[in-house]
């Protein structure tokens, strides 16, 4: 009903007025009207508690995908560093890089670049030709020989933020150039918010990602990985649980039905009857022996 006569349009153009007054009224009066509008359009959606209480996609997506990025991004940042970082030693071209998930670890991914390229030996052929002078003659032709080579390296991906001058005023910082050269000895770059540096001493894991997190000031993020971490652990046990209940009254006898009563077990052989079993017993008894006197009479 409200998006009907929703003005979307927020032209300053019809707040001009020589009068301040008329301006000032007239730029209150379509706020108004405008957050009155978005605000009923979104009423009915804020209304229902099932749409407020949604898991974010981070959660929902936890077990579906092993890493936090992309190969197409973890690709842009390898080919920042030098070519020389990831090529095979024996490499004579250019190289080619190729980005795999290896390991996830909080925010910060494990990733193996693999440099394809190719060793360049120079080889010699002698080919026979037939000379002007009559005679056959021995030609050399050089030609190239390219065998391809390849080699893999790790490399460590995180989302920090910030542009570059940002990143680069924290990298002349000591405590991140510290923390990079326990891993790295080629430094690191910086693209599109990511960060990243080869691995070539050490691996990543979960607390080298809290520190790196605290170097950026991302320890919020930090905690509600942790926050959701936990939540899948309760959510796991609660399953188990049900499972484990379940799978337990499949396997237990079922109860008797209601309105029926049910047998009575039998008493154990050696074992005396109840009193009152006794006295019915005997009383048949005693009436045959007073019915016998009375005749003897």
């Amino acid at each position: 009903e409200h998006a009907q006569n929703w003005l979307t349009d927020t032209d300053p153009a019809r707040y001009k007025s020589y009068d301040l007054q008329a301006a000032k009224a007239s730029f209150v009066s379509f706020n108004a009207g405008y957050f009155k509008s978005m605000y009923f359009d979104l009423a009915p959606v804020l209304a229902v508690p099932l749409y407020r209480m949604q898991k974010p996609a981070e959660f929902l997506y936890r077990d579906v995908y092993s890493q936090n990025y992309t190969d197409g991004e973890a690709e842009v940042l390898a080919n920042r560093f030098s070519p020389s970082v990831f090529a095979h030693e024996r490499t004579r071209t250019q190289t080619i890089l190729k980005a795999a998930p290896a390991g996830r670890r909080g925010g910060t991914d494990s990733v193996s670049v693999t440099a394809y390229s190719f060793d360049a030996i120079d080889r010699v052929d002698y080919v026979s030709v037939y000379g002007g002078d009559g005679r056959y003659h021995s030609v050399p032709v050089p030609w190239v020989e390219y065998i391809p080579v390849e080699r893999t390296s790790e490399m460590a991906l995180k989302r920090v933020g910030g542009s570059h001058e940002e990143f680069e005023h924290r990298r002349s910082d000591g405590a991140l150039s510290e923390f990079i050269s326990r891993f790295s000895t080629y430094g690191s770059t910086f693209a599109d918010g990511l960060m990243a540096f080869p691995l070539t001493s050490g691996a990543i894991d979960e607390d080298a990602d809290r520190k790196l997190s605290s170097l950026f000031g991302l320890e919020g993020a930090a905690a509600g990985a942790a926050v959701l971490t936990g939540i899948a652990a309760v959510e796991a046990a609660a399953d188990a649980l049900d499972a484990e209940e379940a799978k337990q009254r499949e396997t237990s006898p079922e109860a008797a039905p209601e309105g029926t009563d049910a047998p009575p077990e039998a008493a154990p052989e050696g074992t005396e009857a109840p009193p009152e079993e006794q006295a019915a017993e005997t009383a048949p008894a005693e009436t045959i022996t007073e019915k016998s006197n009375q005749e003897d009479k």
